[in-house]
Parts: C-alpha cells; structure tokens; sequence
C-alpha cells in the first residue's frame, strides 16, 4: 500500500496524536534494511520499527490504555518510549484506532499502517515499504527480499 504525496529523502515527520504514543520524528531516525528477516527501522529514542517473516503482536498503549492482538505468537509494540513493532506474513490481520491513529497488519504484503491528521507509516514484506506522509509529504522507503 502507497500513500501519494511529495516525495523526500529526510525523516520529517512527526506521528503525535492526544494520548497517542507512537512517534516518529527527525532527530536520530535511523532506516534501516536488511535481506534476512528483512527489518526495517525508524529509530528515535530506542524506538524501532522492525519487519520480520515470522511471529507478530499488536500492543498500542495510550495513557494506560493497552490493545493486544496476536496471531500464533504474533506480537506489534507501540509505546512512547522503546516502540517496537513488528510485522510477519502469516495470518495476520490487526487494527487498532486510537483518536484517528489506525495501525494495520495484513497477510498478503503485510502492510503496516498508522494514520493520525493523514500521516501515515507503511510498512510491507515483499518490497518493504516504509513510508512516513504528514499532509501530503511522503517518506518513502522500498527493499526487495532476495530469491
């Protein structure tokens, strides 16, 4: 799933909603891709956005409150400080909305999404996307898993 917008080379946006505690920000993001497991990661304050082939799990805590959804061992974190999500492939379909914040995880080209004021994070498993848009600007990131 791509999201249409202006195209940049920079992390610059910023995934803050009223008691929502995923962020993704400027300072210190870190991408990064990899051909095993294929991970891909915004990092800010030890946060990480990971994408693997195997095992998923959806938490999203917002001033206390905590959603978890998993899918044989499947687990998804999202917190304020140390997020950590991760993505796999097999029967995995999670949502969660928290005041316009939608995370989504499907299983055919498993794609992450998270929406708050149209910015959007994506993230998918055959030619990982990761893509941060805030009002039509879009962070675009693509990785091809090797035969």
């Amino acid at each position: 799933m791509l999201k249409i917008g202006r195209r940049i080379k920079t992390s610059m946006a910023k995934t803050t909603t009223e008691g929502t505690t995923l962020e993704t920000t400027t300072e210190g993001t870190t991408l990064k891709t990899t051909t095993e497991g294929t991970t891909s990661g915004n990092t800010t304050e030890a946060t990480t956005l990971e994408t693997t082939t195997e095992g998923t799990t959806l938490e999203t805590t917002t001033e206390g409150t905590t959603l978890e959804t998993t899918t044989e061992g499947t687990t998804l974190e999202t917190t304020s400080e140390g997020t950590t999500i991760e993505t796999t492939t097999e029967g995995t379909t999670l949502e969660t909305t928290t005041e316009g914040t939608t995370l989504e995880t499907t299983t055919e080209g498993t794609t992450l999404d998270t929406t708050t004021d149209a910015t959007t994070l994506d993230t998918t498993t055959e030619g990982t996307t990761l893509e941060t848009t805030t009002e039509g600007t879009t962070l675009e990131t693509t990785q091809r898993e090797l035969p």
